[in-house]
């Protein structure tokens, strides 16, 4: 489906911060060769037009195979998306026995407009590698966040967050301090 740029200018180039998530469905690849294709395409629609109610706002929205992304300004306005996400996800996935996982980093993010339809805007950054580390560490149903996220949160949102723990980033040998919230 593609990157969905909404009412951003991005112009040439820039780097600027970001907070990025990421929601992956679990088990969906096992769920291709047991499920009807079809079943799981039309799943995977509910779960896309919902997130795309539930993403609106965002800057960026990108939805490809078993992923969702979106990135935002704001900590906790993406962070109540997330859990109103997982609500919806998990009402949609249940029914075809899966859950997913979700990831939120704020990082600094490079955005380069290439001015093609062919590729768009091109987004590199840590927010994005975290975010996708932190989401890849989620069990179905949590969502697990950046200390750096925690820290902007309304208290109210961080009563949610419960469990603190360190996660060694793959790839990188470094550790990041991060909290969960457990369905």
């Amino acid at each position: 489906m593609g990157i969905i740029i909404q009412k951003q200018e991005i112009g040439k180039k820039r780097t600027i911060e970001r907070v990025v998530m990421f929601l992956d469905i679990r088990g969906y690849t096992r769920s291709v060769s047991e499920n009807n294709l079809k079943t799981l395409a039309e799943i995977t629609k509910e779960l896309y037009e919902a997130s795309r109610k539930i993403l609106k706002g965002c800057e960026f929205m990108k939805f490809q195979g078993d992923e969702v992304m979106g990135v935002h300004t704001n900590c906790s306005v993406l962070v109540r998306k997330a859990f109103r996400l997982r609500t919806a996800s998990t009402k949609i996935l249940e029914k075809i026995g899966l859950d997913a996982g979700i990831g939120i980093h704020k990082d600094r993010v490079y955005f380069l407009d290439t001015k093609t339809k062919d590729f768009g805007t091109i987004q590199v950054g840590q927010a994005f590698n975290i975010a996708k580390r932190l989401e890849q560490a989620s069990y179905g149903g949590d969502i697990t966040i950046s200390e750096n996220v925690y820290k902007e949160l309304t208290p109210s949102l961080k009563r949610k967050f419960t469990i603190k723990q360190e996660l060694l980033i793959k790839g990188w040998g470094v550790s990041v301090e991060t909290r969960v919230s457990v369905r």
